[in-house]
């Protein structure tokens, strides 16, 4: 796998998350997955794909800025800063957060198998990275990787 078939799978990713296309997001997800939204609990892949499919939740808008790739034997890490507008129970609400996901290398394919997003400050740029650097670090340590 290369770094550019892993930004193409985090493209579709988003791009199914504005669709709100739930089977398109768990045909890209690891069933055994772990979902961790900037609300600070965890949830299985599985229950945040329910949420889409039922509505629950709706992203109006989302993009990564920053995007970067590592790639090591079976397993990707993406990070950034995704930016997203969304709609929570009929409330829309506009987001950063230092994003981590971990993709990982499956009889079946390249799946999504953990992501992470913090949420961020609206401070300075100084700010903002320390809180990223800082979140990656947290999800990369509760992923089971090494620092």
């Amino acid at each position: 796998m290369s770094v550019n078939e892993i930004k193409a799978l985090e493209k579709a990713r988003r791009e199914a998350m504005m669709r709100g296309d739930a089977d398109a997001l768990a045909a890209l997800t690891d069933v055994e997955g772990w979902y961790c939204p900037g609300t600070g609990e965890r949830q299985k892949a599985s229950q945040w794909i329910d949420l889409i499919r039922q509505k629950t939740v709706e992203y109006l808008s989302v993009t990564l800025e920053g995007e970067d790739v590592v790639l090591f034997p079976g397993m990707a890490i993406v990070t950034g800063t995704l930016v997203m507008k969304v709609r929570v129970a009929g409330e829309e609400i506009l987001n950063r957060r230092a994003l981590v996901d971990v993709w990982v290398e499956r009889p079946e394919g390249w799946r999504l198998g953990f992501y992470s997003g913090t949420m961020l400050s609206q401070g300075s740029q100084d700010e903002i990275q320390r809180e990223i650097k800082a979140a990656v670090r947290r999800a990369l340590i509760e992923a089971g990787v090494a620092v």
